[in-house]
């Protein structure tokens, strides 16, 4: 059956209308998605690589911090990530110290926070930069995530990711929300320690004192993603501790 020249044009001009409009509003609707996934990397599960596994265990460094801190390891009471992820850096940084998690709270440290009120909420990252602090006399700095004035960028733990695996005396707790990690919200704050940086790979190593599950690899930025949620006790984002020596 012929097609009327009529008829093709008409076909053409459909055919033109319908892509002139495609490549019109295709860059929208891209830009838009990839707003969403950036405003909301909290609904993405992320990737993780476990360490006794065959790739998590070839991403380990040869400096072999992770053997130091592990050495040292201790399994938190309840709600107490902070206190064993504090006592796993203090005992590696100070020889013959042995602190346990019981010795963290003393009536020196009480004006900052009873262990009474870590059984029930945990800590914030100021309480427990502040607690290291007292009990070892280190130097501690802590560092709230985030893009605003007064808070830490992406960068910023890189750089600091990139110094602390370089200095034996340096030692990092990341606090993230365990959610983020999940991609099911921003709740469920945790400690770790930074047992491991491969920079190569851009791949962080979690001491984890939850006993939920082994020790595990992630993502940098992820981690940067988990740790950029808001702690609602402080009304603060999360972030990360440096202890120096």
């Amino acid at each position: 059956m012929k097609v009327s020249t009529k008829l093709k044009n008409k076909l053409k001009l459909f055919c033109f209308t319908v892509l002139f409009v495609f490549i019109i509003t295709y860059p929208f609707f891209y830009q838009h998605t990839d707003d969403i996934e950036r405003e909301n990397p909290h609904t993405i599960t992320k990737e993780t690589v476990k360490l006794y596994t065959e790739e998590g265990m070839r991403l380990l460094s040869p400096q072999a911090e992770f053997i130091q801190l592990k050495e040292h390891y201790v399994l938190q009471y309840t709600m107490h990530c902070g206190a064993a992820s504090a006592v796993c850096v203090l005992n590696t940084l100070i020889p013959d110290a042995d602190f346990t998690q019981n010795d963290l709270f003393s009536a020196e440290t009480a004006s900052i926070i009873t262990q009474d009120v870590v059984f029930e909420e945990g800590f914030t990252i100021e309480e427990l930069s502040a607690l290291i602090k007292i009990l070892s006399g280190l130097k501690v700095s802590f560092f709230h995530a985030g893009w605003e004035e007064n808070e830490y960028h992406y960068t910023d733990f890189l750089n600091h990711l990139k110094i602390n695996r370089d200095n034996p005396y340096s030692k990092v707790i990341v606090n993230y929300s365990r959610e983020s990690v999940a991609g099911t919200g921003t709740n469920r704050g945790h400690f770790s320690p930074v047992a491991d940086y491969n920079q190569s790979k851009n791949m962080v190593l979690l001491l984890e004192v939850g006993g939920i599950s082994q020790s595990y690899w992630i993502d940098a930025h992820d981690l940067f993603s988990a740790m950029n949620t808001i702690d609602t006790s402080c009304n603060m984002p999360r972030g990360w501790i440096i202890i120096e020596k």
